[in-house]
């Protein structure tokens, strides 16, 4: 039996939007986890990470390589420099120490 060029797209259709659900349900699968275990394990501890600036600004937690995005104003209350496009900065931690952010 031989199938019609729009029968085959259609198919194609539900098995590309079947595919990108499945990797959200994935991404957000993954975020959920990580929120609760640092919510389990870091609450209220400051957590290393390294900045990024591309086209938005994003930050790698170093100890979970996990990046995302920094939306919104920051919640820190020491100035951070902003330096060259995509070099990690620089910055004091609470404790007097550098980290790099």
């Amino acid at each position: 039996m031989a199938y019609q060029a729009d029968e085959l797209l259609t198919v194609w259709a539900s098995a590309e939007a079947a595919e990108a659900e499945g990797k959200e349900l994935e991404r957000r699968a993954k975020r959920y986890g990580l929120s609760v275990t640092l919510s389990a394990t870091q609450i209220g501890r400051p957590l290393e990470a390294t900045a990024f600036r591309r086209r938005r600004t994003s930050a790698e937690l170093d100890a979970y390589a996990v990046r995302g995005s920094l939306t919104g104003g920051s919640q820190s209350r020491e100035p951070v420099a902003h330096h060259g496009a995509n070099r990690p900065r620089r910055a004091p931690c609470a404790d007097g120490s550098d980290s790099t952010i």
